[in-house]
């Protein structure tokens, strides 16, 4: 399994990245860890050539604990989706695109990140596991707060998560 992890449509984690230990943790394998650095710079060509099964892509806007609305991560979702370089990508072809809350995969919150990536990158070892239940038991068991998800918090966005857009 390989995926592609960026920031934006051109800035990708590398090697030396924080986001390289948790793709590692959670079985994945980045198709730049090859890169001596944190984060560079990528040639679209240089994706497509290297065709990644999953891409997760990360965003500081729109999201968090604050947040009820998932369009900035269902826009920065579509925009990899809908871009004709990307067509024939593998994870673009199989709908394998997932955004995700930067902030959320470096925060104390971080095991509940590996449960979503986890899920994502081996559905078929983690088909029982609702990560979005495990991050309500993280917050309510471990960290204390009386805080619903299903009523606020905005963390991650695939249309199979999200099936009315909200």
């Amino acid at each position: 399994m390989t995926y592609y992890l960026c920031q934006d449509i051109l800035k990708q984690y590398c090697g030396k990245s924080g986001a390289q230990r948790l793709m590692d943790m959670c079985g994945g394998r980045n198709i730049f860890a090859d890169i001596d650095a944190v984060m560079v710079e990528v040639d679209l060509e240089a994706v497509i050539e290297r065709d990644p099964d999953v891409i997760v892509r990360c965003t500081y806007e729109g999201v968090g604990y604050e947040s009820d609305d998932v369009t900035e991560l269902k826009a920065a979702r579509d925009e990899i989706m809908n871009r004709p370089v990307f067509a024939n990508v593998s994870a673009v072809r199989t709908g394998r695109v997932y955004t995700t809350a930067t902030m959320f995969n470096y925060g104390p919150d971080y095991p509940v990140a590996a449960a979503y990536w986890s899920k994502w990158l081996h559905p078929e070892l983690f088909e029982d596991w609702n990560p979005k239940t495990i991050h309500q038991e993280w917050l309510t068991e471990f960290q204390g707060l009386d805080f619903d998800l299903d009523e606020h918090g905005v963390f991650v966005y695939h249309p199979l998560e999200h099936p009315d857009g909200k």
